[in-house]
């Protein structure tokens, strides 16, 4: 009974969060970007106070999709056992990282797990963060979610965090932590 209770609070919960489809993505708000070319998107550890008992590397696919039935402008890959750095995204208690995309439409997700999927624009900043729900009944064990958020909330959540990124691939359902990562110094 316990069990049930749990994954009904959990889909309600989950379900309230705007998660876009591949058919009907959510339309974030950017902020403008220096580079007219891409669209940028920074990944971050949200400060969410049920999160607090979350620890390790958070590591979001960028475009892990496997149906065939996809828009024409989406941008996508078929599901893999290793995925290259610039398909990845990590962040944890002291580091973010940021990513430039094509505009069009982009899915983030926990091996396809917790989706989000978005529509991106060139010339934009956006910021996604792994965000935090707690179950009643269940505080050591918050479900992690993935959501847009604003400028403002990302550079709150960030300040004292390192911007990373990965030195080489991933490959998901090891044992052991297998990727590695150093850090970006921007100009």
């Amino acid at each position: 009974m316990r069990s049930f209770i749990f994954a009904l609070v959990a889909s309600l919960l989950l379900g309230a969060c705007a998660k876009g489809t591949v058919h009907k993505p959510v339309i974030p708000n950017g902020s403008l970007s220096n580079d007219k070319d891409n669209a940028t998107v920074f990944f971050y550890r949200s400060k969410d106070l049920c999160g607090t008992a979350s620890w390790g590397d958070k590591i979001v696919v960028i475009n892990f999709k496997e149906k065939e039935d996809l828009p024409e402008d989406y941008i996508g890959y078929r599901g893999k056992d290793f995925f290259d750095k610039n398909e990845l995204l990590i962040a944890n208690r002291s580091i973010y990282s940021k990513i430039n995309l094509p505009s069009g439409i982009h899915t983030f997700s926990f091996l396809g797990d917790r989706m989000q999927t978005a529509r991106l624009e060139n010339g934009k900043e956006y910021y996604l963060a792994v965000s935090f729900i707690c179950i009643p009944g269940f505080l050591l064990q918050p479900v992690s979610t993935l959501e847009f958020r604003d400028k403002n909330e990302f550079e709150e959540d960030s300040k004292e965090k390192t911007l990373v990124q990965l030195k080489a691939g991933w490959k998901p359902f090891t044992l052991f932590k297998n990727h590695e990562y150093e850090e970006v110094r921007e100009h």
